[in-house]
């Protein structure tokens, strides 16, 4: 352990916040906290053999290291001396459990629930490293937190859904969210309409509640909207992002190909024509990230309201660039109109530039794509809250929910089980006993929450074996 480097003699016997427990000494090194200390004998075993009632006497002291809670950034064990009491009889026997201890492991209450807070967001080495147990203990720990919030929590339905599939090591996953917050509510391995309905319903998934659902336009997305929600009026969007991609990849094809036509000129061009072609597209290549970048997000602005030191050139000299940055805009002015029908003006105003004869074969894909889904695209606009506003879904904090559970997936090096994925991958954002609430009344399995107030941030400390569900407070 290492020599230490500070004792420190406690005088308040209750510092700690251990019933019944005296420190007497804490010696902190590199690696832990050591505290030395002594349980009091407050409650006194009555004999079994001879029935004698009376108080028996404290016949020695034996020690026993318990793990607790990380300080000052180390590790913590208790060094603690229990009392063995003696009858008249002479049996010996040792006191009761303190009721600070956990019933399976050496450690405390409060270590077993830092422990389990700490897996929505840890790996379980990581926190077997910090804590001091055994890697197989606080595995074992995760499991069972993760199989009772597996069978027994249930997150409430939002109204606005989206459903977008996640790929990670060759294996496909859906993800199912909240589409403003991006907070994931199920992840189901295999991605079919089967695994996914099933999931749904064991969850008690509210389907009339939901107004809204936002997709890419996968197959099996498409497919489960259609035979979950199709029942329940709710509207199927088509994810903008997803639509607005086709036109960025034909922009950025028209521009590579013009550069590169300028910068490899036919063999035989004059010097001095070479010089001005390489000049232009030094030009396009300066003009690259603003043309990509640019969008006007009212459909009613002008063209004095982009910035064009970089652009105005490059449109005003090559007609390939300026149709497909043109067409471009249009499609993002139409996702800014606050009707359907301007945005169906807007998108024939689109698909008319995009059709042009020069760039007609790179818009291709991106036209073929709107026409294929545009039910769902023009969905967009008719998605509205009660009070008549667009709700304007897209799978963007979808998205970046994915990126997150992939750095989950890094971070613990893969998965062994899918239930140890799916607690990382579901509660990281929460805050166990803030957030998610797991009563504590016996054989009461309830697991409540998120509560949507952090309230209890700022509320009494209240131990693990007191808190309560809503049937049982």
């Amino acid at each position: 352990m290492g020599a230490p480097v500070r004792i420190q003699i406690v005088d308040q016997p209750d510092v700690f916040g251990l019933e019944h427990v005296r420190i007497d000494e804490v010696a902190e090194t590199y690696g832990a906290v050591r505290c030395r200390g002594r349980v009091l004998p407050n409650v006194r075993p009555s004999c079994p053999a001879c029935g004698d009632g009376r108080k028996p006497s404290v016949h020695d002291y034996y020690v026993h290291e318990i793990a607790d809670t990380p300080m000052r950034g180390r590790k913590t064990i208790l060094e603690l001396e229990f009392p063995r009491f003696r009858h008249r009889c002479g049996q010996t026997l040792d006191g009761p459990r303190p009721s600070f201890l956990h019933r399976d492991l050496n450690a405390t209450k409060r270590l077993v629930r830092y422990v389990e807070g700490q897996t929505f967001r840890r790996p379980v080495l990581d926190i077997s490293r910090e804590v001091g147990l055994p890697e197989p203990e606080v595995r074992k720990l995760a499991s069972k937190l993760a199989h009772r919030l597996h069978h027994r929590h249930r997150f409430p339905t939002p109204a606005v859904l989206a459903i977008d599939d996640l790929h990670i090591r060759r294996r496909l996953y859906t993800v199912v969210t909240d589409a403003i917050s991006g907070r994931a509510i199920a992840l189901v391995e295999g991605g079919t309409y089967e695994v996914v309905r099933d999931e749904l319903r064991r969850r008690d998934f509210d389907f009339a509640a939901v107004r809204c659902i936002v997709t890419d336009m996968s197959g099996s997305n498409k497919k489960v909207v259609e035979r979950l929600f199709k029942t329940v009026g709710a509207v199927h969007v088509a994810d903008k992002w997803h639509v607005l991609r086709y036109a960025q990849k034909a922009l950025a094809r028209v521009i590579s190909q013009e550069i590169s036509r300028l910068e490899k000129p036919k063999k035989g061009t004059p010097p001095n024509e070479v010089a001005e072609m390489k000049a232009k597209a030094a030009t396009i290549r300066d003009a690259r990230r603003q043309l990509m970048g640019s969008r006007l997000k009212d459909p009613n602005e002008k063209q004095g309201k982009l910035k064009l030191d970089k652009i105005g050139p490059v449109t005003a000299s090559n007609q390939r660039i300026s149709a497909a940055f043109w067409s471009k805009i249009r499609l993002h002015q139409a996702y800014a109109a606050l009707t359907r029908e301007d945005a169906i003006k807007l998108m024939l105003s689109y698909g008319r530039r995009a059709h042009e004869k020069s760039i007609r074969e790179e818009m291709l894909p991106a036209l073929k794509h709107i026409w294929k889904h545009r039910q769902q695209i023009l969905a967009y606009w008719s998605a509205r809250w009660p009070d008549g506003s667009l709700i304007r879904p897209t799978t963007g904090p979808t998205e970046r929910r994915n990126g997150s559970i992939r750095k989950i997936w890094r971070s613990a090096h893969g998965f062994r089980k899918h239930a140890l994925f799916e607690l990382r991958a579901l509660y990281e954002p929460w805050t166990l006993d803030v957030d998610i609430i797991l009563c504590a009344e016996p054989h009461c399995y309830a697991a409540e929450g998120p509560s949507g107030s952090r309230a209890r941030l700022f509320a009494p400390v209240q131990e693990a074996d007191d808190i309560r569900c809503s049937d049982h407070r």
